[in-house]
Order: structure tokens, then C-alpha cells, then sequence
């Protein structure tokens, strides 16, 4: 509950709060936690927005897919589907660009009312991508993603089970 509170208040729904996912730069307590929300703001570090609808997310049976990796194409790419697997997400929107070895990224969650945005660099390991901000909310997130033909496939994986976040090319 705390998670889909934060989020829906402006957080981010990549992130895991310390239960064996996604590795923060900082320790998986209340006080690190406090410190990701409190971080401060370097202004606006990127002038993408969200756009499209809010994405609700669907509860799933089963096991998450496994990522397969693949190439990220320099491009736009629009929140489109969110599969829970025994875990939670919020509904949100959210664009991601990729652009060389660089990212931005801006979230909207449903109580905010304005974007949530980030900056910086990424790389890929195997099936492991990793968002490394600049600006922004300054926490490093890995994640396991899969390339499809126009699709990107995040998985946010914790103790309690796994997040699917499905974004398509924006047109």
C-alpha cells in the first residue's frame, strides 16, 4: 500500500523499496527511502511528457516472462500494458526515450499533476538494462527487459513476484 501510495503521489514504479529487486544506490530502509522521495530536485533536467492514457494494471496468474535482451532502438516508447505477477504497480502513464547511450524518462502518476521526469545514461548486461539518472530522482535502477518488433518489456522483480511494464513505440 505504501508503494502504490508513493507512487500515485509521483514516485516511481520501476523502483523496488528494498525487497530484493531492483538495487539502489542507498540501503533498502525508511531513512534511504526517505532520502529517494527528498532528493533534490535538479530542475528541469528534461522536457519529455507523458502522453497517451493512464495504465491500469491487471493482476496475473502464473509465472512473469522471462527477458530475452535484445537491441533498444533510438526511439520514443509509450507505457502501454502493466501485468502484475504476485506483485503491485500503480496506475500510471509514462515515456521513455532512448537516445545513444542516454535516456529521459517521464512519469505520471494518478494523484500528480505534473511529470515526474529523469535523465541520464543506460546500459545493458545480458538481459539486465540499467537506468542510471543524472537528474531527476537520482536512484539507479536494473531492470530485465525484452526487445520485441515496436515493443519493450521492463520487469521490476521483487520477493513478492515480479511487474511487467509492456511500452510500444510512440507513433
Amino acid at each position: 500500500m505504501l508503494f502504490a501510495s508513493l507512487v500515485a503521489c509521483g514516485g516511481d514504479p520501476l523502483r523496488n523499496f528494498g525487497d530484493g529487486g531492483i538495487r539502489d544506490a542507498a540501503p533498502p530502509d525508511l531513512d534511504a527511502d526517505a532520502a529517494y522521495f527528498d532528493a533534490p530536485d535538479a530542475g528541469p533536467c528534461s522536457t519529455l511528457a507523458t502522453t497517451g492514457p493512464d495504465i491500469i494494471a491487471v493482476n496475473q496468474t502464473g509465472t512473469a516472462p522471462v527477458s530475452t535482451g535484445g537491441t533498444i532502438a533510438d526511439a520514443h516508447y509509450r507505457l502501454a500494458t502493466i501485468d502484475n505477477y504476485g506483485d503491485n504497480a500503480p496506475t500510471v502513464r509514462e515515456m521513455l526515450w532512448f537516445t545513444g547511450t542516454t535516456f529521459e524518462r517521464a512519469t505520471l502518476g494518478t494523484l500528480s499533476t505534473e511529470d515526474n521526469v529523469e535523465a541520464g545514461t543506460w546500459s545493458t548486461s545480458g538481459t539486465q538494462l540499467t537506468l542510471d539518472p543524472s537528474c531527476g530522482l537520482l536512484v539507479a535502477k536494473t531492470l530485465g527487459y525484452s526487445v520485441g518488433s515496436g515493443t519493450l518489456q521492463l520487469t521490476r522483480t521483487g520477493i513478492n513476484g515480479a511487474v511487467v511494464f509492456g511500452y510500444e513505440l510512440e507513433p
